[in-house]
C-alpha cells in the first residue's frame, strides 16, 4: 500500500480529487505519482431498466424495479454502466427539454391571442378618453415588459433527470463526522 508524506496509507478510500488531481484525505497534499492500482474496488450497482416505445423512440416508461416484465409495445434498455446511464440521461433531458419548450411556446401563443382580444375590447370601450388611453398604454407596456422577463426565465428551464444508482447503498458513507474531515456534526 502506498503512503503519503504525512504517513497515512493511500487507497481509493482515503484520497479525494480536487481540481482533477488526487489529494491525500488527511493532509490535503497533492499526490503526483498515485495511480488507482485496483480498479476492482469500483462500486457495482444493479442495472437500471428503461422501456422504450417501439413506435416512438422519444417515448419511455420507467418501471419500479429492474425485474419487471417488458409491457407490449416497448423494448427494454438496460443501463449497466455509469457511462450508459449518463448518455441516456443526456438524451432523455434533451427530449424532455424540447417538449417543454414547445409546450410553453404554444401556451404563450394562446395567451397572447387572449390578451390581444381583451386589450382590443378595452381599447374600444375607452376610445375618445385621452387620459384613459394614455394610462392604458403605460399599463400595457409595463405588463408586456414583465411578461417578457418571465417568459425569458421560463424558456431557459432545463430538465434535470438523473438516476440515483447508489441511493440505496450507504456502505461508502460514514454515519458520523470525523475530525479528519473537518465536519463537526453527525450526518443524517
Amino acid at each position: 500500500m502506498a503512503q503519503c508524506a504525512c504517513g497515512s496509507e493511500i487507497s481509493t478510500q482515503t484520497i479525494y480529487v480536487s481540481d482533477g488531481k488526487p489529494k491525500c484525505g488527511r493532509c490535503r497534499a497533492e499526490l503526483d505519482d498515485y495511480a488507482f492500482e485496483n480498479t476492482s474496488m469500483a462500486q457495482r450497482f444493479d442495472p437500471v431498466l428503461v422501456f422504450q416505445s417501439v413506435t416512438d423512440d422519444r417515448e419511455f416508461s420507467f418501471p419500479g424495479r429492474n425485474t419487471e416484465a417488458c409491457p407490449p409495445g416497448y423494448k427494454p434498455i438496460v443501463l449497466d454502466s455509469l457511462r450508459a446511464a449518463d448518455q441516456f440521461t443526456k438524451r432523455f433531458n434533451a427530449i424532455e427539454g424540447e417538449k417543454g419548450r414547445t409546450e410553453r411556446a404554444l401556451n404563450h401563443l394562446y395567451f397572447d391571442q387572449r390578451t390581444k382580444a381583451r386589450r382590443d375590447d378595452i381599447r374600444a370601450r375607452i376610445r375618445g378618453n385621452p387620459r384613459a388611453e394614455s394610462l392604458f398604454r403605460q399599463v400595457t407596456a409595463m405588463m408586456d415588459k414583465k411578461r417578457a422577463a418571465k417568459r425569458d426565465q421560463e424558456m431557459r428551464w432545463q430538465p434535470n433527470g438523473s438516476f440515483q444508482v447508489f441511493s440505496g447503498d450507504a456502505s461508502n458513507r460514514q454515519g458520523w463526522a470525523d475530525s479528519e474531515t473537518d465536519w463537526r456534526t453527525r450526518k443524517s
